[in-house]
């Protein structure tokens, strides 16, 4: 139906993909459960690419993963983490924080972290 003229750059929308309210019902609201299968293991959905697909993909994926627990469960271990007294925390609904360019970034709050007593 589209014509692309040659030469031309086209940037996919991965976000349109991940957030279909035709595959994903209510795609706005946090619900891992739609990612859990009646036995409670993780279902793979092919629809969720942040990282891209085929040969475009990141080459850093796993490496991005793994850190990414590794760097959240350190957190955790050692503190305990609340919103800042009288500071409200933002929005994440995408329909609020409009990227300023190509990519979206988090939304600004403050956190007070506070070191566990171990």
């Amino acid at each position: 139906e589209y014509v692309i003229p040659k030469g031309a750059t086209v940037m996919p929308s991965l976000m349109h993909v991940m957030l279909d309210p035709e595959h994903f019902p209510n795609p706005h609201a946090f619900d891992p459960d739609r990612f859990i299968d009646e036995k409670g293991n993780f279902k793979h959905d092919e629809r969720v690419i942040p990282f891209g697909v085929g040969k475009r993909s990141c080459p850093g994926q796993s490496l991005a993963e793994k850190e990414f627990f590794l760097f959240f469960a350190g957190i955790l271990q050692k503190f305990d983490i609340k919103p800042a007294p009288m500071k409200s925390l933002p929005s994440f609904d995408i329909k609020e924080n409009t990227p300023l360019f190509i990519t979206r970034t988090c939304p600004k709050y403050e956190l007070i972290m506070t070191a566990r007593n171990l």
